[in-house]
């Protein structure tokens, strides 16, 4: 990818850097809030080099980008000219009033930093099981200890990390938010728990607990809240509204220094008391709730959200359920629910694998690879947005595929204890910790390899050929409509489009030589723009002449005064008089010896004569690629 063409492109299609509200990415995409939706051209930011596909959805505008984003993310960054608190991948903002969008937007935004941490510590956790299941290791072993701790205090420290992300993302001081999510941890106060409780509240309710300690004596609900979620998001939450409450009424030489220590008094106190004891109680209820629909008939558990799982990824929506996920492994052990979603992984990637072994296209059979390796890896949206839901055929059997490998994994009692980690990595959370493989275990193996075959042989049969598939038929349909187009003249080069007069050479500048514009070559290439003849190529093949077949007449020249390079660095492909056609490779040039020798590269386009008297219309500006249409002639 070219990431300063496709940034500066975004930018532009985005509405202007001064459109941008704020800008996160995730794993695959870029997700942006702007200040003016009527501003952003949807479509021509779908037909920028790069993007996989954009989608209006829960406030955002997400632009797909693939494996890439991180790399575009850092130059979108330094070309929109964004401020810290408007752009870092950590950062977002209350998008819209509507309870879904703004539910989506917060759980993305807090969950999006971290999946990766999580997934790298699920995957370490994940081998463990095998490796002692084996008796490869034991837990005595340094080799052990020291991973497996490593591992282990991501999931431990839990709040503290949510700590720092929810802090971002609710626009308080992150430092404040890692102080919040580790006094949660702290030992002293977890060690209250070791001694003989004072009293019982709630007796004989759900609500039934002990009391250690109290405090102003207010009794404290003591919970163990290492690897929870929700407690420390609640606790954030409040910790930014009495932050922003104090800092309006505290003078200003004494609100930095106060303001942390207020909230930070006010915060502990209120989570231990109130705040973290209500989140633990919503959160059992949400697990409850989980389990209760898993148990109450599996099959139907897995046949809905095994089908329906590419669905939410495709509108975003799955980033509300992803934590639901991690609550109710810390919680409660294990997770059945995690196990249906994960199987469309597998799935996708045997869709796009029997597009890759049957088509002829090249370009497609590349997009396919890359499809089907992060979609074994975990992350479908390249394959999803490039591939099987444009063609409708192969994403329908992803649903029908994973609704099936769904069903199989539910039935067998499948259920994932670590967090975090995804496609062929899931496999090993997928081992009871305390008991090895069990039938659960090899019911979603058996899942997943059904899913995977059953999607190839469906899109064998049934999901793809070449000489059907809509999207190759619609782009060779397109390439026969440009061969055939008189009407336009097309970019013989790749570059940056100026105008005429920013040229150095005033021959050209002033429109002696006729009218056009100038390029800025990013690639040292130029292609015939139309059928017809090379009717003059200079000895030193810095410029060339070309007449088409109804007398335009276009001069080409590579480079301003790189006649004196007496053609070092130029090469051509067709002799003076030959016939061209549209598309072919004229010269090729090299951009550094231009440089190098301390000449312009800016390259002039000019029509030097039209039999047909056409007025012209320039209709392209900024970047330009190969074919791409400069000009109009009027009719």
């Amino acid at each position: 990818m070219n990431y300063e063409f496709t940034a500066k492109s975004i930018i532009f299609q985005i509405g202007g850097r001064k459109n941008i509200k704020s800008l996160t990415h995730c794993i695959t995409r870029l997700r942006f809030v702007v200040n003016d939706h009527s501003k952003v051209n949807l479509k021509g930011l779908e037909e920028i080099e790069g993007v996989i596909t954009v989608i209006d959805s829960g406030g955002q505008i997400q632009v797909v980008i693939g494996s890439e984003v991180d790399e575009l993310f850092d130059v979108v960054v330094k070309r929109a000219k964004l401020d810290e608190d408007s752009y870092s991948s950590e950062v977002g903002h209350e998008v819209s009033k509507k309870p879904l969008d703004a539910f989506i937007d917060l759980v993305s935004g807090i969950f999006q930093p971290i999946i990766r941490i999580l997934a790298g510590a699920g995957i370490i956790k994940g081998l463990f099981v095998i490796l002692l299941y084996y008796g490869f290791v034991t837990k005595a072993s340094g080799f052990y200890i020291i991973l497996n701790s490593a591992a282990d205090s991501i999931l431990y420290y839990l709040p503290v990390i949510v700590g720092v992300s929810a802090a971002k993302k609710f626009k308080l001081n992150p430092y404040l938010g890692l102080v919040i999510g580790a006094a949660l941890v702290h030992p002293q106060i977890l060690g209250l728990m070791n001694g003989d409780p004072l009293y019982q509240i709630f007796t004989g309710t759900i609500f039934e607990s002990n009391v250690y300690t109290t405090f102003l004596g207010l009794p404290v609900i003591m919970m163990n809240y290492s690897s929870s979620v929700m407690p420390a998001i609640f606790a954030i939450f409040f910790a930014s509204r009495v932050d922003r409450a104090i800092r309006k009424v505290l003078n200003k030489n004494i609100k930095e220094l106060f303001a942390p220590v207020i909230t930070l008094a006010c915060t502990v106190p209120a989570t231990l008391l109130l705040i973290g004891p209500l989140a633990t109680y919503l959160s059992s209820i949400l697990s409850g709730g989980l389990n209760a629909v898993y148990t109450f008939f599996p099959p139907l558990a897995g046949l809905l959200l095994g089908g329906t799982w590419q669905v939410l990824v495709m509108f975003g929506l799955h980033w509300g359920i992803i934590p639901l996920f991690i609550n109710e492994i810390v919680t409660t052990g294990s997770t059945g629910i995690a196990s249906l979603s994960s199987v469309g992984t597998t799935v996708t990637a045997g869709v796009v694998f029997a597009i890759y072994l049957k088509t002829k296209n090249k370009e497609l059979k590349a997009l396919s690879m890359a499809g089907f390796i992060s979609s074994i890896c975990g992350v479908t949206e390249p394959a999803l947005y490039g591939i099987t839901l444009p063609r409708k055929k192969p994403f329908y059997i992803t649903l029908i595929a994973s609704a099936i490998a769904g069903l199989i994994s539910a039935s067998f009692g499948a259920r994932i204890y670590i967090p975090g980690a995804s496609g062929v990595f899931k496999i090993p959370t997928a081992i009871n910790p305390e008991i090895g493989p069990d039938m659960g275990f090899y019911g979603y193996i058996l899942a997943l390899v059904v899913g995977f075959i059953l999607a190839f042989v469906l899109t064998w049969i049934f999901g793809f050929s070449d000489a059907t598939d809509p999207i190759l038929n619609k782009n060779k349909k397109k390439k026969e409509e440009v061969v055939n187009d008189n009407s336009n003249l097309l970019s013989p080069l790749k570059g940056e489009i100026i105008a005429l007069n920013q040229v150095e050479d005033k021959a050209f500048a002033n429109g002696a030589m006729g009218s056009g514009l100038a390029i800025i070559p990013s690639d040292g290439k130029v292609y015939a723009p139309f059928d017809g003849e090379l009717s003059v190529l200079f000895p030193t093949n810095h410029a060339i002449g070309l007449t088409s077949e109804d007398g335009l007449e276009v001069l080409v020249h590579i480079g301003v005064d790189t006649v004196k390079l007496n053609g070092q660095g130029f090469k051509n492909y067709f002799n003076q008089g030959d016939k061209v056609k549209k598309g072919d490779l004229l010269v090729e040039f090299d951009l550094d010896v231009i440089a190098s020798n301390g000449y312009s590269s800016v390259t002039p386009v000019i029509i030097t004569g039209d039999k047909l008297n056409r007025e012209i219309t320039i209709t392209k500006d900024g970047e330009c690629d190969y074919l791409e249409t400069l000009i109009q002639f009027d009719k």
